[in-house]
């Protein structure tokens, strides 16, 4: 509740400011002027406000008490809505650049209509999906057509009904498979229809090669440890590095051992799951 309204002076900055901004048609005017007012709530909130007007400053504070009340009421609604829209696109923003997953929203052609950077940085890459002429397109022909049969399916989707499906890719020399999540989004009452899919990103090389120094590995032992990771066998992965099998092997074991961890998939989700946490959000 406002409790007082009372009259107070300008500083010389103050009013030099005001007269810039008074308009062009009213600053000739001798009976207009500047004045500023000091509002006081009962929560010990005060507002200062400045008025141009040619009424006396009683009167300017008598209307004050009546209305600023009101229009404060409106003001504040009016910041609030303002910093919703700020936060919209601080949380869009964060999409954007920063969630740990790339995001790719689609058309029912499945052509990309936008995707955030882990997104771009994937199609570009081309180890798990290829941005062509006709859409996206995935490495194999059988994964192609199970996404745009899901996207099918999504379009037919009636009502409240809001389908989603997970395929599972097979990433370039990957023995494992990385899920793809796709969601519908439609406009209320009924609008466009878009397709959300999204992708977990896969830790960088040379992150997880920095983490397993960090656990205690030399950097050849690192270096084995990100291929086997990667899910090579030993041969392969022996080829990558140019080590003959039985050095790598050696290499596995020493691995293995100083991770404290009995096989090579406990090894993989540890390196792939602390590499994760580690990403800057």
């Amino acid at each position: 509740m406002l409790i007082s309204v009372d009259a107070v002076g300008l500083s010389i900055e103050d009013s030099s400011f005001l007269m810039s901004i008074m308009p062009a048609n009213i600053g000739h005017s001798v009976d207009v002027v500047w004045q500023a007012f000091r509002c006081k709530f009962e929560t010990g909130v005060e507002d200062l406000i400045a008025v141009m007007s040619a009424e006396t400053a009683e009167d300017n504070a008598d209307y004050l008490s009546t209305m600023w009340p009101g229009v404060r009421g409106m003001c504040v609604q009016e910041a609030c809505h303002l910093l919703s829209d700020l936060s919209d696109d601080a949380m869009l923003w964060a999409v954007s650049q920063k969630v740990n997953a790339s995001i790719l929203v689609l058309d029912q052609d499945c052509k990309v209509i936008k995707a955030n950077a882990a997104g771009r940085e994937l199609l570009s890459e081309g180890t798990l999906l290829r941005n062509t002429a006709h859409g996206v397109v995935c490495l194999r022909d059988k994964e192609t057509r199970a996404l745009h049969q899901a996207i099918a399916e999504c379009r037919q989707a009636q009502g409240e009904q809001k389908p989603e499906f997970v395929l599972m890719l097979r990433g370039q020399k990957r023995t494992g498979h990385v899920p793809l999540s796709l969601s519908l989004y439609s406009e209320p009452n009924g609008g466009a229809r878009l397709f959300l899919a999204m992708l977990p990103m896969p830790p960088e090389q040379k992150r997880i090669e920095e983490l397993a120094m960090r656990l205690g590995l030399t950097r050849s032992e690192a270096r084995v440890a990100a291929l086997m990771r990667d899910g090579y066998s030993n041969r392969q992965a022996a080829e990558i590095a140019g080590l003959k099998v039985e050095t790598f092997n050696t290499y596995a074991k020493r691995v293995l051992s100083k991770m404290n961890v009995t096989c090579r998939a406990e090894m993989a989700q540890m390196l792939t799951w602390q590499s994760a946490a580690e990403r800057s959000l």
